[in-house]
């Protein structure tokens, strides 16, 4: 008895103390920042050491998105459930056994007993598992076009940010040129100024313009530091961390036909429409597994036992086969409830589709106007750039010759400064505005998937 309580004391001192392992969490959160950084580092050590291009990029964001390892994750844990619903199909076979003692057994004067069995169970006729399965399968299908929209969404997201780091490059280096610019012109016009040919309001719009390209170029720089850490965090990547990209970009596309027969193509191969298709699928399954509630469920059995002593006597065993049936008779109106939920349900699914439907046509037009817009506005600015810079060219000269105010030429000059930002963005917004016609009419799907695999 003493040793039993020595034992039992020792445990619970044993677990207590196991229990009480002291925790840091500043360490701790240490430990881990320490780990995730050492792990970007890894990551970066090659990627980064050359300029980047746009596949590089989208690659590597596939890698490293956290959405898309989530969507990934999705498909597998489908996978997964359609495996368990499979298992329905399966003998299920139980296995128990055990040993009994007993003080005295006043009938055979045995003190111990052996005991075990072998059960098996196999459904032959279990609907409500067939439709299951069906369901989860249709499951899986749709995960696998989540994913892939997923993956396109981060391809369009990458490629975006991808322009917005050149156009915040470019507007860098135009700043920089209109600061060294405004430098020359603030000192050429001081210079005026103090030999009596400007006046004071001239040299101080001058000097105002200088600093406002100043205050211009850190705003620039500020966006782009922002733009980069940004663009390095949608790949997985340290935001922290320096990089250059590859300006010798493959420019897409415009999808060629008319704007129905993007339309139509859209309509064919868009993931959010299969998936829509999928989910009514999934729930006409679910309206046959809420009828099968009312249908019998049959299995096949078979049994096997034992039972021994220690008297000597040999063991008694049973053998038991045969079928079973089982009917949910009444449930309290919870089957008929049923039937008529997964019902309505279904009539959703189908509402929703009808709503993706339309939905999916009023982007593609929204996004093919837009593709037009920004056609027409990077036309537009190209020409505004050229009528900017002859102007001030034109301004600067005859301010020199003495025949307008220095004033107009700075003013021209500034319309030179906002045609040459405004090019530069126009000139990536109709790539950008491509790239997103193409995601809203689902294409590139199987080459995502194929060029992962």
């Amino acid at each position: 008895m003493n040793k039993h309580l020595l034992l039992m004391t020792g445990i619970t001192m044993l677990s207590f103390v196991s229990g009480c392992v002291s925790f840091d969490a500043r360490e701790a959160r240490q430990n881990q920042t320490d780990e995730f950084i050492q792990e970007l580092k890894q990551k970066e050590a090659s990627l980064l050491a050359k300029p980047l291009t746009l596949d590089i990029c989208i690659a590597t964001a596939m890698t490293n998105n956290y959405e898309v390892r989530l969507a990934a994750l999705d498909t597998e844990l489908g996978q997964v459930a359609r495996n368990l619903s499979f298992s329905a199909f399966l003998p299920q076979v139980t296995m128990a056994a055990g040993y009994t003692a007993y003080n005295k057994d006043p009938v055979t004067s045995s003190k111990s007993f052996e005991h075990g069995s072998v059960d098996v169970a196999l459904p032959i006729i279990a609907p409500t598992s067939w439709y299951l399965f069906d369901a989860v399968k249709h499951n899986v299908e749709a995960a696998k076009l989540a994913e892939s929209y997923v993956r396109q969404a981060i391809t369009l997201d990458i490629t975006s940010r991808y322009f917005e780091v050149l156009i915040q490059e470019q507007l860098v280096v135009a700043i920089e040129a209109q600061l060294h610019a405004a430098k020359v012109e603030n000192d050429r016009i001081d210079g005026l100024f103090k030999e009596g040919f400007v006046r004071e309001w001239e040299r101080n719009q001058a000097a105002a313009m200088l600093s406002e390209r100043s205050y211009a170029l850190e705003e620039a720089r500020n966006q782009l530091r922002i733009t980069k850490a940004k663009f390095l965090e949608a790949m997985g990547l340290n935001p922290l961390s320096e990089f250059s990209l590859d300006k010798n970009v493959v420019l897409a596309q415009m999808p060629s036909g008319s704007i129905e027969e993007l339309v139509i193509k859209a309509l064919e191969q868009h993931p959010e429409l299969a998936i829509a298709d999928r989910q009514v699928v999934i729930k006409e399954n679910e309206v046959r597994q809420a009828f099968c509630e009312f249908i019998p469920v049959v299995s096949l059995f078979t049994s096997f036992s034992f039972t021994g002593n220690e008297v000597g006597n040999p063991p008694s065993s049973n053998l038991a086969y045969g079928f079973d049936a089982a009917w949910s008779v009444f449930k309290g109106f919870y089957n008929t409830a049923n039937y008529k939920r997964s019902k309505l349900e279904r009539k959703r699914s189908e509402y929703e589709r009808e709503k993706t439907f339309l939905s999916i046509i009023t982007r593609v037009v929204a996004a093919e106007a837009a593709v037009r817009e920004a056609h027409n506005s990077c036309e537009l600015a190209k020409s505004q750039l050229a009528v900017a810079k002859a102007k001030s060219e034109d301004y600067a000269a005859r301010a020199g010759e003495g025949l307008i105010k220095y004033s107009d030429s700075l003013d021209a000059r500034a319309e030179l400064y906002a045609a040459e930002v405004a090019n530069v963005r126009a000139s990536f917004a109709e790539q950008i505005a491509i790239e997103n016609l193409r995601y809203v009419m689902g294409e590139n799907s199987e080459k995502i998937n194929n060029t992962l695999e």
